[in-house]
């Protein structure tokens, strides 16, 4: 390659040429973003069951769902809460999981659970780093406030920045929004029931008359028939009397006629006061119980009135036949005496049916008066105002839908139905029924109807101003600063267009994000910089220099391009990587022009010096760089987090490496071959000077080997012991500009007061020195954005200036001092830049393990005693300290069945009464959808007046009949108060409580945890009970296990390396002494700095163990060299120690020196690539220091015994053995 390079120099210009636009083109389309992309395997499944219980929830909702995914292929572990009203199951994949493919399983189980009535339908969720906003901004505008400066950012800023690239959606804080509130209002209530009831009265009125009338008729009928009667006994005494006997009996039968008329004329009275009664409880009694009974006496009174009629009709033929037979009668006494007998049996039947008509008349009477008190008890139109059967009568009136389509001639035509209100009025005139007498009962003739904001209810305010808060969310495939940019640019132009508009930036990840990448932009040149500086020092001349410092660029143009084609974005983790890279990239083009520089030097050619220079140290470049390179490849037997943050990281720094070999081998050679042809040899006093000081501090080791020797180890002993001590974190705490409070208000207080609390927090926020602008609202109760109204919930965002980046700590702890002194129940402040601890968890995390959640909640207990006096601990919790009190009803069964109540009806007449508002549907006014709330807060339950609740029950006595009576809750029931539970909380199944804690400043969970852990080890847990850390701890432990397996198959993997480029196995061995000593440079850096041991500086750990055996390599190789031109042992090492010296210094101190920008960088997320930084500068600088003394030193110990043996004789002696054989 070194040849065709220098004789082809043409196509080494185009490839670089081609290299420079495609590098260039590839950088201008990369995304940034803080992190890398990562691949997060969790979904989680939300479920509401407004009303129930964290027990009831768990047993009804959480149950089900957990058993019906957990059985789904890929699922790793399932984690809930069970929470008051609500269940959240967290889905944990493997990570290899197709989570697109996981998303349609999980759906499609959970869509066949069966749930109770009432649960809402469960929402399935992937987690992703999407989840978080870019940007938080505030919003106001000169002259609009409250509803109208919310209709204007929904009308003009929010549908525009939906529309701008790479925008997935934008959610409101803080709007003040319009609903239609339908209040119920007692006393308009109680004058619709006092018309009904007039009506009602009025009806039964009408009824009594009727009875009134019938009795009077029939009272007349009476007093007529014993009139007749006496005087038919009369003339019955008399001897004569034939015309006044017949005309007396004409009368009777008369009278008898006039009876039974008046029984016929008091059944049908009766029957049209049955039929008034019915149709008045046709209006009030949908029940009906009332009406069948009426029905049943209306049959048996169509049947007496017949027969009455039909005697009646007999008596008038009677009467007729009298007539006709008078003359007969006239002319005997036989006939008419014949005839004063029947005259006394038709009074006998007239009697008897007065004394029936007397008691149907009383029977009436009965009736009417049992029928008028149930019929006023029912007299009302409470049975309307339930919340319910109102929100269904609102949301049936308020319709519109396309029924169908008709045809007329030659054209079709859709149907439809729009009766859609279009304003408040027209939902306040929606009628509910209709009652005779009364008229039409409409929705305001019983409630308030009017348009109200909740402009009481909300809090959002930017430095003490009314504000409305944007969350802009960006799509999974947009990168952040891209979308950051889109916004921003949009926010600008529409305050050019809109005169008055005022956007405050709160929280912006793209303005965070370019100040990393630029910080780190920046390291970069300064290192290149420090780089060449480096080189033009040791090389002392230009042209070399240039031909070594060309290198940087065009290596990484080359890892840009090949990161493009491997959707690596430009994130924080693989600009740390590119910015180690530099420092390591210019390694090989060093030892390339170095050898070329010497032995153009000893007088050889240009083309021939740059030809037999890169080929002479080939192999050693190409084994050096694949033991780096092979450093990295264990990273693909890890998974999780360690995987998704490092592996960034480790491609770009792969890349570089790779570029940088090929640039050496090519690009260095043929330009070499013309810029090196008139080089002259050029002296370096220093250099020499150290030279010779190095030559008798080597020949003095050489002499005594146990001095460095036993320094060395000495030196390790500390480190070792010292990192048993040290505490460990996965990504370290970084400064910014940005800090988050989390605050829960008094639950004591109502609204009000918590926002005083809130603006009073907010002024002193911003009188700290530093502060820029202090940001509040309202968050949800619950996650994943279920808002409460009500919430006692709020977010604080603390913008910082630009020069107080670096005491975030500082004025966070402020903050704290701040809240302790106000009326909070709790608050946490967030001083980590982008809340990066949320993906490793932050803290002591204890979880306790058992099935009786009050033995759980008692261990949990002791377990926060012992964390409480843990020194170093705070805000210990056990997620029980939000839990209400509970009021738990104990009902006597017999009692209640006895006044004919179910426990079951019981819970639902307390839930429907507890019920105060509901959403009943929405309505479109002016173009704007709002909602149509119901309100009911008339006489609300209290703990005081619970038992005197009235509960409606039905009793049925022994003859069939049903009594309707209401009954108070005290009669049958007691009730008792109990702590309560918050959440009850699952672990694949089993229940789990979570004892958490914060750790202080200036300590550090992993140390605590140690200590705790010897204290729980001592706790005796009961039997079937586990407790285990977690959180952080575990999250620490696992990474250590992560990064001890890709270390311990990278040692492998670089001794293998040598072995196959020594050929043998005693120089490899020698070389990997170079790893410890590295290791020993790296945490002496680390204990002088104060820095904590983290993944990334382990990263750094990682890097040196392939790094630094380079040198080692390269002074073995060059040894061997030596000896096998016959030197003696000894002077081969000496020789190759001078040699070596300058291109083994100068590659280290081109990756200190670029590592030193990064180490010593104050900027924004500096401190994410310190710590590897300060690892990697202090492992190379003892490393380097100890490879020129340690390696000569066990090179001649392990080759003492093999003076006169040149390497590489044992394998031919092997080998002829092996032939003598044969």
């Amino acid at each position: 390659m070194p040849e065709f390079s220098v004789r082809r120099p043409y196509v080494v210009l185009v490839a670089v040429l081609a290299l420079c636009v495609l590098g260039i083109t590839g950088f201008t389309r990369m995304t940034t973003d803080f992190l890398p992309e990562m691949n997060l395997p969790y979904m989680v499944i939300v479920t509401s069951d407004p009303g129930a219980s964290p027990q009831k929830v768990e047993s009804e909702i959480t149950n089900p769902v957990e058993d019906g995914v957990s059985t789904l292929p890929g699922i790793k572990n399932v984690t809930s809460t069970s929470a008051g009203n609500v269940s959240q199951v967290m889905l944990e994949f493997e990570t290899d999981t197709n989570m697109d493919s996981a998303m349609v399983k999980v759906t499609s189980a959970v869509n066949q659970l069966e749930l109770p009535d009432g649960a809402g339908k469960p929402s399935v969720m992937e987690v992703s780093m999407d989840m978080m906003p870019v940007l938080y901004v505030s919003v106001d505008k000169e002259g609009l406030e409250g509803g109208e400066l919310s209709r204007y950012i929904e009308d003009n800023v929010v549908p525009d920045i939906k529309r701008q690239d790479g925008v997935a959606s934008v959610q409101t804080q803080g709007m003040v929004q319009d609903s239609v509130q339908v209040k119920l209002n007692q006393k308009k209530i109680d004058a619709v029931n006092r018309r009904i009831r007039a009506a009602a009265l009025s009806k039964l009125q009408e009824a009594k008359d009727k009875l009134d009338r019938g009795q009077t008729q029939l009272n007349e009928a009476k007093a007529a028939l014993q009139k007749q009667k006496d005087s038919l006994n009369r003339q019955q005494k008399k001897s004569a009397g034939e015309m006044a006997k017949f005309t007396r009996t004409m009368n009777t039968l008369l009278a008898a006629k006039a009876a039974q008329q008046s029984q016929v004329t008091s059944l049908a009275a009766y029957t049209a006061a049955l039929n008034a009664e019915k149709a008045l409880y046709a209006q009030n009694d949908p029940s009906g119980s009332r009406i069948g009974e009426i029905e049943t006496e209306l049959r048996n009174l169509k049947t007496k009135s017949a027969a009455a009629q039909a005697a009646a009709d007999k008596s008038s033929k009677q009467i007729d036949k009298a007539l006709k037979n008078y003359d007969k009668v006239e002319a005997g006494k036989i006939t008419a005496a014949a005839a004063f007998g029947g005259a006394s049996a038709q009074i006998a039947v007239a009697e008897a049916s007065l004394n029936d008509s007397q008691k149907e008349l009383e029977q009436g009477y009965a009736n009417y008066r049992s029928g008028r008190k149930k019929a006023l008890a029912n007299a009302s139109a409470n049975q309307l105002l339930s919340l319910d059967t109102l929100s269904k009568l609102i949301t049936a009136e308020n319709f519109s839908m396309p029924a169908g389509y008709i045809t007329g001639g030659n054209r079709q035509y859709l149907v439809r139905i729009d009766e859609e209100a279009k304003s408040a009025g027209a939902v306040g005139d929606m009628v509910l029924t209709s009652i005779d007498g009364v008229g039409d009962i409409t929705v305001d003739s019983v409630a308030d109807v009017k348009i109200e904001d909740n402009g009481s209810e909300t809090y959002a305010r930017v430095n003490g101003r009314d504000a409305a808060v944007l969350a802009v969310y960006k799509a999974s495939a947009a990168g952040t600063s891209a979308v950051s940019d889109n916004v921003n640019a949009a926010f600008d132009r529409m305050q050019k267009e809109q005169k008055g508009l005022e956007v405050t930036t709160l929280m912006d990840q793209g303005e965070y994000i370019n100040v990393i990448i630029n910080s780190v932009f920046s390291n970069l040149i300064w290192g290149a910089i420090l780089a060449f500086l480096v080189l033009l020092l040791f090389l002392r001349d230009l042209r070399p220099t240039l031909v070594v410092a060309v290198s940087i660029p065009l290596s990484v143009l080359f890892t840009i391009l090949l990161m493009y084609f491997s959707d690596i974005s430009m994130n924080i983790i693989s600009m740390s990587g590119l910015a180690l890279g530099i420092g390591m990239l210019v390694d090989n083009s060093i030892v390339v022009m170095e050898n070329i520089y010497r032995l153009r030097n000893q007088g050889v050619s240009a083309a021939q010096a740059a030809v037999q220079g890169a080929g002479q140290v080939a192999g050693a470049i190409a084994a050096s760089t694949l033991t780096t390179i092979c450093v990295f490849l264990p990273v693909l037997f890890t998974n999780g987090l360690t995987r998704e943050l490092v592996q960034d990281m480790c491609l770009t720094i792969t890349f570089s490496l790779l570029a940088s070999l090929a640039v050496a081998l090519t690009v260095v050679p043929s330009v070499s071959a013309t810029l090196m042809r008139n080089v002259q040899p050029k002296e370096h006093r220093l250099l020499e000077r150290l030279m010779v000081r190095y030559e008798r501090a080597l020949r003095f080791c050489l002499r005594k080997k146990w001095v460095p020797v036993l320094l060395a180890v000495v030196l390790l002993g500390v480190c070792a012991a010292r990192v048993a001590s040290t505490g460990v974190v996965i990504i370290p705490e970084m400064s910014g500009t940005q800090i988050s409070v989390a605050l829960e208000g008094d639950p004591e207080d109502d609204l009000e007061d918590n926002f005083k609390v809130m603006d009073q927090a907010s002024r002193q926020i911003r009188k700290i020195d530093g502060v820029k602008t202090v940001g509040a609202m309202q968050s949800a109760t619950l996650s994943m954005g279920m808002m409460d109204s009500s919430s006692r919930n709020f977010t604080t965002l603390v913008l910082l200036r630009d020069d107080a980046a670096d005491q975030n700590r500082k004025i966070g702890r402020r903050i704290e001092n701040i809240l302790d002194g106000l009326n909070v129940k709790s608050y946490t402040v967030s001083t980590e830049a982008m809340s990066s601890s949320s993906l490793t968890g932050s803290g002591l995390q204890v979880d306790i393990y058992g099935d009786d959640n009050e033995k759980i909640l008692d261990i949990s207990d002791d377990i926060m005693s012992m964390v409480k006096k843990e020194k170093g601990f705070e805000n210990v919790v056990n997620g029980q300290e939000a839990a209400d009190p509970e009021i738990v009803l104990n009902i006597d069964k017999a009692k209640a069945m006895r006044r004919g109540l179910t426990v079951a009806q019981i819970y639902q007449a307390l839930a429907e009464k507890l019920k105060d508002s509901q959403t009943a549907t929405q309505i479109q006014i002016n173009g704007d959808q709002i909602d149509v709330n119901l309100k009911d807060s008339r006489r609300q339950l209290t703990k005081k007046n619970l038992l005197d609740f009235r509960i409606s029950g039905t009793t049925t006595g022994a003859d069939g009949t049903q009594t309707t009576k209401k009954y108070r809750l005290g009669d049958f029931a007691t009730f008792r108060v109990q702590d309560g539970i918050a959440s009850i909380g699952h672990d694949n199944g089993s229940r789990m409580i979570s004892v958490k804690a914060d750790t202080k400043d200036g300590y550090n969970t992993t140390l605590l945890s140690r200590k705790l852990e010897k204290k729980l080890s001592a706790y005796h847990v009961p039997a079937g009970y586990e407790v285990k850390l977690a959180g952080e701890t575990e999250s620490v432990n696992k990474m250590l296990r992560d990064m001890g397996l890709m270390m311990l198959v990278a040692l492998i993997l670089i001794y293998l390396i040598m072995v196959a480029q020594f050929a043998n196995f005693l120089s490899p061995f020698i070389v990997m002494f170079t790893i410890p000593l590295a290791f020993t440079g790296g945490f002496l850096a680390l204990m002088i700095t104060g820095e904590e041991l983290s993944m990334i500086s382990l990263m750094g750990f990682l890097i040196l163990s392939g790094v630094v055996v380079n040198n080692g390599i390269v002074f073995i190789d060059y040894a061997n060299q030596m000896r096998k031109a016959g030197m003696d042992r000894v002077e081969a090492l000496v020789k190759t120690g001078r040699d070596r010296m300058r291109p083994i210094m100068m590659t280290a101190l081109t990756t200190i020196l670029a590592m030193s920008v990064m180490a010593l960088s104050h900027d924004e997320g500096a401190e994410m690539g310190r710590g590897m930084a300060i690892v990697t500068i202090g492992g190379l600088l003892y490393a380097t220091l100890m490879t020129l003394f340690i390696v000569p030193v066990l090179y001649d110990a392990f080759y003492r015994k093999r003076n006169r043996r040149r390497p590489g004789s044992l394998r031919r002696k092997f080998f002829r053995r092996k032939t003598s054989q044969v």
